[in-house]
Protein backbone atom coordinates (compact mmCIF):
# COMPACT_ATOMS: atom_id res chain seq x y z
CA UNK A 1 0.00 0.00 0.00
CA UNK A 2 2.94 2.33 0.64
CA UNK A 3 3.72 2.18 -3.07
CA UNK A 4 0.82 4.60 -3.55
CA UNK A 5 2.89 7.25 -1.74
CA UNK A 6 6.56 6.29 -2.13
CA UNK A 7 8.66 4.99 -5.00
CA UNK A 8 11.52 3.60 -2.92
CA UNK A 9 13.08 3.39 0.54
CA UNK A 10 14.97 6.65 0.05
CA UNK A 11 11.70 8.54 -0.31
CA UNK A 12 10.40 6.88 2.86
CA UNK A 13 13.43 8.02 4.82
CA UNK A 14 13.21 11.53 3.40
CA UNK A 15 9.57 11.71 4.45
CA UNK A 16 10.45 10.60 7.98
CA UNK A 17 13.22 13.17 8.21
CA UNK A 18 10.92 15.98 7.06
CA UNK A 19 8.07 14.94 9.36
CA UNK A 20 9.95 13.51 12.35
CA UNK A 21 8.51 15.98 14.85
CA UNK A 22 4.96 15.38 13.65
CA UNK A 23 5.36 11.59 13.70
CA UNK A 24 6.92 11.62 17.16
CA UNK A 25 4.26 13.96 18.54
CA UNK A 26 1.36 11.83 17.26
CA UNK A 27 2.97 8.61 18.43
CA UNK A 28 3.53 9.95 21.94
CA UNK A 29 0.03 11.42 22.01
CA UNK A 30 -1.46 8.03 21.22
CA UNK A 31 0.72 6.37 23.86
CA UNK A 32 -0.13 8.90 26.57
CA UNK A 33 -3.86 8.92 25.89
CA UNK A 34 -3.94 5.15 25.85
CA UNK A 35 -1.83 4.35 28.89
CA UNK A 36 -2.99 7.25 31.05
CA UNK A 37 -6.68 6.61 30.64
CA UNK A 38 -8.51 7.46 33.85
CA UNK A 39 -10.33 4.72 35.75
CA UNK A 40 -8.64 1.81 33.98
CA UNK A 41 -6.07 -0.36 35.70
CA UNK A 42 -2.73 -0.70 33.90
CA UNK A 43 -3.01 -4.48 33.41
CA UNK A 44 -6.30 -4.01 31.54
CA UNK A 45 -4.68 -1.39 29.33
CA UNK A 46 -1.86 -3.83 28.57
CA UNK A 47 -4.34 -6.50 27.54
CA UNK A 48 -6.11 -4.12 25.17
CA UNK A 49 -2.87 -2.70 23.81
CA UNK A 50 -1.51 -6.15 23.07
CA UNK A 51 -4.37 -6.69 20.62
CA UNK A 52 -3.49 -3.54 18.69
CA UNK A 53 -0.17 -5.18 17.76
CA UNK A 54 -2.19 -7.61 15.64
CA UNK A 55 -2.95 -4.78 13.23
CA UNK A 56 0.76 -4.54 12.46
CA UNK A 57 1.80 -8.18 12.64
CA UNK A 58 -1.21 -10.08 11.27
CA UNK A 59 -2.68 -7.93 8.53
CA UNK A 60 -2.21 -7.45 4.82
CA UNK A 61 -2.86 -4.15 3.02
CA UNK A 62 -2.33 -4.27 -0.74
CA UNK A 63 -1.65 -1.46 -3.19
CA UNK A 64 -5.26 -1.45 -4.41
CA UNK A 65 -6.65 -1.20 -0.87
CA UNK A 66 -7.49 -4.83 -0.08
CA UNK A 67 -7.24 -5.22 3.69
CA UNK A 68 -6.93 -8.69 5.16
CA UNK A 69 -6.58 -10.02 8.69
CA UNK A 70 -4.98 -13.41 9.22
CA UNK A 71 -7.18 -15.77 11.22
CA UNK A 72 -4.09 -17.14 12.93
CA UNK A 73 -0.73 -18.75 12.32
CA UNK A 74 0.26 -22.39 12.45
CA UNK A 75 3.58 -23.16 14.13
CA UNK A 76 5.74 -24.51 11.30
CA UNK A 77 8.21 -25.95 13.81
CA UNK A 78 5.60 -28.55 14.77
CA UNK A 79 4.60 -29.26 11.18
CA UNK A 80 6.67 -32.47 10.91
CA UNK A 81 5.46 -33.75 14.26
CA UNK A 82 1.70 -33.41 13.83
CA UNK A 83 1.34 -33.62 10.07
CA UNK A 84 -0.55 -31.18 7.90
CA UNK A 85 -2.63 -28.46 9.51
CA UNK A 86 -6.20 -29.83 9.14
CA UNK A 87 -7.84 -26.73 7.68
CA UNK A 88 -5.36 -24.53 5.80
CA UNK A 89 -2.42 -26.89 5.22
CA UNK A 90 0.21 -24.87 7.01
CA UNK A 91 1.21 -21.26 7.69
CA UNK A 92 1.67 -20.22 4.08
CA UNK A 93 -2.01 -20.96 3.38
CA UNK A 94 -3.58 -19.53 6.51
CA UNK A 95 -6.93 -17.78 6.12
CA UNK A 96 -7.57 -14.08 5.51
CA UNK A 97 -10.84 -12.45 6.60
CA UNK A 98 -12.53 -15.58 7.91
CA UNK A 99 -16.08 -14.29 8.38
CA UNK A 100 -16.90 -16.08 11.64
CA UNK A 101 -13.58 -14.92 13.17
CA UNK A 102 -14.27 -11.37 11.96
CA UNK A 103 -17.28 -11.31 14.28
CA UNK A 104 -14.93 -10.60 17.17
CA UNK A 105 -11.99 -9.15 15.23
CA UNK A 106 -13.65 -6.53 13.05
CA UNK A 107 -15.33 -4.37 15.75
CA UNK A 108 -11.88 -3.33 17.00
CA UNK A 109 -10.75 -2.44 13.49
CA UNK A 110 -13.99 -0.52 13.00
CA UNK A 111 -13.29 1.64 16.05
CA UNK A 112 -9.76 2.56 14.93
CA UNK A 113 -9.95 2.39 11.13
CA UNK A 114 -13.59 2.41 9.97
CA UNK A 115 -12.65 2.72 6.29
CA UNK A 116 -10.61 -0.50 6.46
CA UNK A 117 -13.54 -2.28 8.11
CA UNK A 118 -15.84 -1.09 5.33
CA UNK A 119 -13.30 -2.29 2.74
CA UNK A 120 -13.50 -5.80 4.18
CA UNK A 121 -17.31 -5.84 3.99
CA UNK A 122 -17.28 -4.53 0.40
CA UNK A 123 -14.67 -7.07 -0.66
CA UNK A 124 -16.56 -9.98 0.91
CA UNK A 125 -19.83 -8.82 -0.66
CA UNK A 126 -18.18 -9.05 -4.09
CA UNK A 127 -17.21 -12.66 -3.40
CA UNK A 128 -20.71 -14.07 -2.80
CA UNK A 129 -21.38 -17.26 -4.76
CA UNK A 130 -22.51 -16.35 -8.28
CA UNK A 131 -24.15 -18.22 -11.12
CA UNK A 132 -22.14 -19.35 -14.12
CA UNK A 133 -19.12 -20.36 -12.04
CA UNK A 134 -17.59 -23.79 -11.32
CA UNK A 135 -18.31 -23.30 -7.61
CA UNK A 136 -21.99 -22.72 -8.37
CA UNK A 137 -22.14 -26.01 -10.25
CA UNK A 138 -20.43 -27.90 -7.40
CA UNK A 139 -22.66 -26.52 -4.66
CA UNK A 140 -25.83 -26.90 -6.72
CA UNK A 141 -25.12 -30.57 -7.39
CA UNK A 142 -24.37 -31.20 -3.72
CA UNK A 143 -28.13 -31.29 -3.16
CA UNK A 144 -29.66 -34.70 -3.98
CA UNK A 145 -32.69 -33.19 -5.73
CA UNK A 146 -30.47 -31.24 -8.11
CA UNK A 147 -28.13 -34.15 -8.72
CA UNK A 148 -30.99 -36.52 -9.63
CA UNK A 149 -32.40 -34.07 -12.17
CA UNK A 150 -28.93 -33.43 -13.58
CA UNK A 151 -28.41 -37.16 -14.17
CA UNK A 152 -31.73 -37.27 -16.01
CA UNK A 153 -30.65 -34.37 -18.21
CA UNK A 154 -27.31 -36.04 -18.96
CA UNK A 155 -29.08 -39.22 -20.06
CA UNK A 156 -31.04 -37.16 -22.58
CA UNK A 157 -28.12 -34.98 -23.71
CA UNK A 158 -24.60 -36.15 -22.79
CA UNK A 159 -23.06 -33.02 -24.36
CA UNK A 160 -24.19 -31.01 -21.34
CA UNK A 161 -21.18 -32.27 -19.40
CA UNK A 162 -18.73 -31.07 -22.07
CA UNK A 163 -20.36 -27.79 -23.11
CA UNK A 164 -19.78 -25.14 -20.44
CA UNK A 165 -22.60 -22.88 -21.63
CA UNK A 166 -25.05 -25.79 -21.63
CA UNK A 167 -23.81 -26.93 -18.23
CA UNK A 168 -24.32 -23.53 -16.60
CA UNK A 169 -27.74 -23.12 -18.20
CA UNK A 170 -28.86 -26.60 -17.14
CA UNK A 171 -27.70 -26.14 -13.55
CA UNK A 172 -29.46 -22.78 -13.21
CA UNK A 173 -32.70 -24.24 -14.61
CA UNK A 174 -32.55 -27.24 -12.28
CA UNK A 175 -31.84 -25.10 -9.22
CA UNK A 176 -34.78 -22.89 -10.15
CA UNK A 177 -37.06 -25.91 -10.48
CA UNK A 178 -36.10 -27.53 -7.18
CA UNK A 179 -35.62 -24.31 -5.23
CA UNK A 180 -32.26 -25.57 -3.97
CA UNK A 181 -30.30 -22.66 -5.37
CA UNK A 182 -27.03 -21.92 -3.49
CA UNK A 183 -26.54 -18.52 -5.15
CA UNK A 184 -25.68 -15.91 -2.53
CA UNK A 185 -23.67 -18.09 -0.18
CA UNK A 186 -20.80 -16.18 1.42
CA UNK A 187 -17.18 -17.36 1.43
CA UNK A 188 -15.62 -18.93 4.50
CA UNK A 189 -12.29 -17.16 4.08
CA UNK A 190 -9.87 -15.71 1.51
CA UNK A 191 -6.70 -17.60 0.63
CA UNK A 192 -3.27 -15.96 0.46
CA UNK A 193 -3.76 -15.84 -3.33
CA UNK A 194 -6.89 -13.71 -2.67
CA UNK A 195 -9.20 -16.49 -3.86
CA UNK A 196 -12.14 -18.00 -1.95
CA UNK A 197 -11.67 -21.31 -0.16
CA UNK A 198 -15.25 -22.62 -0.17
CA UNK A 199 -18.91 -21.84 0.48
CA UNK A 200 -20.17 -24.76 2.57
CA UNK A 201 -20.52 -23.07 5.98
CA UNK A 202 -24.15 -22.13 6.62
CA UNK A 203 -23.29 -20.03 9.69
CA UNK A 204 -21.25 -17.65 7.52
CA UNK A 205 -24.21 -16.00 5.78
CA UNK A 206 -25.99 -14.58 8.85
CA UNK A 207 -22.62 -13.67 10.35
CA UNK A 208 -21.81 -11.61 7.28
CA UNK A 209 -25.15 -9.81 7.58
CA UNK A 210 -24.44 -8.99 11.23
CA UNK A 211 -21.02 -7.56 10.35
CA UNK A 212 -22.37 -5.55 7.44
CA UNK A 213 -25.17 -4.00 9.48
CA UNK A 214 -22.95 -3.32 12.49
CA UNK A 215 -20.40 -1.39 10.43
CA UNK A 216 -22.98 0.48 8.35
CA UNK A 217 -24.87 1.43 11.52
CA UNK A 218 -21.79 2.48 13.50
CA UNK A 219 -20.24 4.55 10.72
CA UNK A 220 -23.56 5.98 9.53
CA UNK A 221 -22.55 5.12 5.98
CA UNK A 222 -25.88 4.94 4.14
CA UNK A 223 -24.13 4.30 0.84
CA UNK A 224 -22.56 1.14 2.30
CA UNK A 225 -25.96 0.16 3.68
CA UNK A 226 -27.57 0.52 0.26
CA UNK A 227 -24.76 -0.91 -1.87
CA UNK A 228 -24.44 -4.17 0.09
CA UNK A 229 -28.13 -4.60 0.94
CA UNK A 230 -28.99 -6.92 -1.97
CA UNK A 231 -26.02 -9.16 -1.17
CA UNK A 232 -27.03 -9.33 2.50
CA UNK A 233 -30.67 -10.05 1.65
CA UNK A 234 -29.70 -12.79 -0.79
CA UNK A 235 -27.31 -14.27 1.78
CA UNK A 236 -30.26 -14.90 4.10
CA UNK A 237 -32.60 -16.01 1.32
CA UNK A 238 -29.96 -18.45 0.09
CA UNK A 239 -30.01 -20.25 3.43
CA UNK A 240 -33.81 -20.26 3.50
CA UNK A 241 -33.92 -21.71 -0.03
CA UNK A 242 -31.37 -24.45 0.47
CA UNK A 243 -31.17 -25.31 4.15
CA UNK A 244 -34.81 -25.84 5.10
CA UNK A 245 -37.16 -28.63 4.20
CA UNK A 246 -40.75 -28.69 5.43
CA UNK A 247 -39.84 -26.04 7.96
CA UNK A 248 -37.01 -28.08 9.46
CA UNK A 249 -33.24 -27.73 9.03
CA UNK A 250 -32.02 -29.35 5.83
CA UNK A 251 -29.05 -31.41 6.94
CA UNK A 252 -27.79 -33.03 3.77
CA UNK A 253 -24.81 -31.70 1.82
CA UNK A 254 -23.67 -29.00 1.84
CA UNK A 255 -25.12 -28.18 5.26
CA UNK A 256 -21.96 -27.13 7.04
CA UNK A 257 -18.52 -28.00 8.28
CA UNK A 258 -19.57 -31.26 9.96
CA UNK A 259 -19.86 -33.14 6.65
CA UNK A 260 -16.24 -32.20 5.84
CA UNK A 261 -15.09 -33.75 9.11
CA UNK A 262 -17.16 -36.85 8.34
CA UNK A 263 -15.62 -37.22 4.87
CA UNK A 264 -12.11 -36.68 6.27
CA UNK A 265 -12.67 -39.31 8.96
CA UNK A 266 -13.84 -41.80 6.31
CA UNK A 267 -10.78 -41.08 4.17
CA UNK A 268 -8.46 -41.59 7.14
CA UNK A 269 -10.20 -44.87 7.95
Amino acid sequence: YYENFFNNCVEVMEYVMRNLNYLEEKTMQFHDLFYNAEGIESWITDLIGAQIATLVKSTWLTKDGFFGIWEGYFDASDHRKVGKYPYTDGPENTALNTIDVLLYALPGVMLLFPDLAKNIVKDLSNRALKEDTPEYVIFSLAFPENLMKYKEEIMKDPTISTDLKKLYGTIKRIANETGKDPKGRMPHYIRYSLTVDTYERIDINPEFVLLYYLIAKYTGDRELLKSVYEVARNAIESIMRTQTMDGLPYLTLPSGIEWIRYVNSMLRA
